[in-house]
């Protein structure tokens, strides 16, 4: 009962985490080419 209330609490944090990484490392390889790109062309 302890570790499903664990698992509960745990879950949505470690998916925030995640998800709040990739949106991160999106930002920083997908914005400064998209901000290159225009200038190249």
């Amino acid at each position: 009962m302890l570790a499903l209330r664990l698992l509960n609490v745990v879950a949505p944090a470690y998916f925030l985490c995640i998800s709040l990484v990739t949106f991160v490392l999106q930002l920083f390889l997908f914005l400064p080419s998209m901000r290159e790109d225009p200038a190249a062309a």
